[in-house]
């Protein structure tokens, strides 16, 4: 809230206020619930690292997969992001594991399946941060591009990944 701006919907993340309540549900009150906070962003980011290191070091080696994948979370936007409690550490964390299943759909040369991680983990990125749709669009964009056949289970696929974003956008618009 700003003087003479109003209030401010805070729509940037759907997804992190109810993973948040589900800390405050569990029993992380007042200042506790930034340690959940941070709970989750930490253990998102080690999973990004991990699938981070694994996407590295199948292209550039395993040594500077390691210290690229160390040098990741002391970059500037990581440190603010995750040490705010913000939700940054859970999308890019994320994000990490999305960008090493779409490179595992293009070696494999197949199409993203509906009820797969891709799609889940895709549907669930738009939902922390709205922008990420853009980049989860071109991904999908080359992961069925370089498959051998299995469109129509891509476009489903892309059709559930837009979608809880998609409810999202309408309940907001319905509500405010």
């Amino acid at each position: 809230w700003s003087p003479s701006e109003g209030y401010s919907k805070g729509f940037t993340s759907a997804l992190y206020p109810v993973i948040l309540a589900v800390g405050y549900a569990v029993g992380f009150r007042e200042h506790w619930i930034m340690l959940f906070a941070h709970m989750v962003n930490c253990s998102a980011v080690a999973g990004g690292m991990y699938f981070l290191y694994r996407l590295m070091s199948a292209y550039v080696g395993r040594v500077p997969a390691a210290v690229g994948t160390f040098l990741w979370p002391f970059s500037g936007i990581m440190i603010i992001g995750t040490v705010s409690g913000m939700e940054t550490g859970l999308a890019t964390g994320g994000f990490a594991i999305f960008i090493w299943l779409t490179s595992t759909l293009i070696r494999r040369r197949q199409a993203p399946v509906p009820f797969s991680w891709f799609t889940l983990v895709g549907a669930m990125l738009p939902l922390l941060r709205p922008e990420m749709l853009l980049a989860l669009g071109v991904a999908w964009i080359f992961s069925t591009a370089y498959a051998r056949s299995g469109w129509a289970y891509a476009f489903l696929s892309g059709i559930l990944i837009v979608a809880p974003f998609g409810i999202v956008l309408l309940m907001n618009y319905v509500m405010t």
